[in-house]
């Protein structure tokens, strides 16, 4: 069975993004940080942070490069990879990034279609 692996963020651009040249394909690197509100039933809410390294190829890449800066509110677009190597040290390293299809600089004021409402049952966890 072929399995569906697509996945939508948006978030805040948490790292100076640096394009890259690779062979002949021209990539850009950033990171992009979303905060989740938890609320309990008793005492203040949760803050759930995620970091997701994010890699946009191609024409697209060069195309965004010079008005992506670190703060920017964005929408990312594409897929979960995985990608493993080995350090100077020779150890393994592996980590999960989104490669990108597509992202999208949010302006201030512009609606998303998102709703940026906590989760409205409160968390029983922790």
């Amino acid at each position: 069975m072929n399995g569906y692996n697509r996945v939508t963020m948006m978030g805040t651009v948490a790292t100076k993004p640096e394009l890259k040249k690779v062979k002949e394909y021209d990539i850009l690197e950033f990171r992009i940080m979303t905060v989740v509100s938890m609320p309990r039933k008793n005492g203040p809410a949760i803050q759930e942070t995620c970091y997701m390294d994010v890699s946009l190829f191609g024409f697209k890449a060069l195309e965004i490069a010079p008005f992506l800066n670190s703060g920017m509110p964005v929408h990312v677009d594409g897929r979960i990879k995985f990608q493993s190597w080995a350090d100077a040290e020779g150890k393994k390293q592996s980590k999960h990034v989104i490669a990108a299809d597509n992202v999208i600089v949010i302006e201030a004021g512009q609606s998303s279609g998102v709703i940026d409402k906590p989760f409205e049952q409160p968390f029983e966890g922790f």
